[in-house]
């Protein structure tokens, strides 16, 4: 696979190709020989990007923020220590990580 047929994915395809060659020999990338099992403990903790600013990621970003800012607003307004968590909305990451489990994905946002 040539990165240049790819160009919005270039960076990305580059850097698997890093993280699988410290693990597999060029034979067995180029022939795709690794198993999904294989293939998802070398990127384990790699902190891997498929594709960065993309809309998805962008507006995820975007919600994650804007939930975070409520918190900190709420803080601000009746102050840290009397704050509690169970009266705001569910925090949308904790929605997705169940939407992700439900649908059997083996993402989460941590």
């Amino acid at each position: 696979m040539n990165a240049i047929n790819f160009p919005d994915y270039s960076n990305a395809i580059q850097n698997a190709i890093e993280i699988l060659s410290r693990k597999f020999d060029k034979t067995e990338i180029e022939n795709i020989e690794i198993s999904e099992g294989e293939f998802k403990k070398t990127f384990a903790g790699t902190h891997f990007v498929w594709k960065q600013n993309d809309i998805f990621s962008n507006h995820i970003s975007e919600i994650f923020f804007n939930h975070a800012l409520s918190i900190s607003e709420k803080m601000k307004e009746v102050g840290r220590l009397n704050f509690k968590k169970e009266e705001m909305s569910k925090a949308p990451w904790d929605e997705l990580n169940e939407l992700f489990e439900e649908l059997k994905f083996d993402y989460r946002f941590k």
